[in-house]
């Protein structure tokens, strides 16, 4: 116990650091009461996967859910945002990894015809200065009919080692890319928006278009938000606002 709060407090030290000295920021792991960031999203378009100990839970009807994963976060000026909070140590990942989750997932799927994007504005922690998460995904939906073997994201946007990063998979060749598309300090407010047009994929951050190139990709996609790190050790808090989702 008295490690717990030891932990507790460097961790909400370095947590007023990071977003002001002011900063009313808690982990989730401490908090007593989550409220519902439903009135924040469509709650009819999204469902929300989270640790389930032995498997991956999910939670599809969204109407005043909320949870120790999941809930509102309110600023200091009382912007709210969605909080998603996880701890990488949980248990009960999906079949595909060996990494637990805290995202919704659009429901949508879509082919890479038409134009489809995702735009949101973020801020991130963890406990971990060398962590690797993700925070945005263009998510496929295997069928091993059109295509066998590992069925990777076609995008993840990632912050690892104090930049973002976006990893690509080009199914015309198996070929991977990660293009550094800034830096990236925890605390900080990023706008991120993720597009396709016609197999034209394009990223833009802050407002500006920072990566476009033709890409192929044979299954349906969809997109997901939250937090979503690469290893299996450290608390992480991402914020969301702006959440905006465009499938046509």
């Amino acid at each position: 116990m008295v490690k717990k709060l030891c932990c507790f407090f460097v961790l909400a030290f370095s947590l007023c650091a990071a977003f002001g000295a002011d900063s009313k920021w808690t982990f989730a792991s401490y908090q007593t009461e989550f409220s519902s960031p439903s009135h924040l999203i469509t709650v009819s378009e999204w469902k929300f996967q989270f640790p389930g100990g032995s498997k991956m839970a999910e939670e599809k009807q969204l109407s005043g859910f909320s949870s120790k994963y999941y809930s509102v976060f309110k600023d200091e000026g009382g912007t709210e945002w969605i909080h998603f909070a996880l701890d990488a140590g949980d248990k009960g990942h999906s079949k595909n990894t060996k990494y637990v989750r805290s995202e919704l997932r659009h429901l949508e799927n879509w082919d890479m015809k038409g134009f489809h994007r995702m735009s949101y504005t973020f801020k991130a922690f963890s406990d971990d200065k060398s962590a690797k998460f993700t925070v945005g995904q263009i998510h496929c939906v295997p069928d091993e009919k059109i295509m066998s073997g590992e069925h990777s994201p076609l995008l993840r946007i990632a912050v690892a080692d104090g930049k973002i990063r976006a990893w690509i998979k080009n199914y015309s060749d198996g070929s991977y890319k990660s293009p550094v598309l800034g830096a990236y300090s925890y605390g900080e407010e990023k706008s991120v928006g993720i597009e396709t047009t016609e197999n034209i994929l394009a990223i833009y951050m802050d407002g500006r278009k920072v990566f476009q190139e033709e890409v192929f990709c044979p299954f349906k996609n969809y997109f997901k938000i939250g937090v979503y790190p690469q290893q299996t050790h450290g608390f992480f808090d991402v914020l969301i606002k702006d959440l905006k989702v465009e499938v046509k």
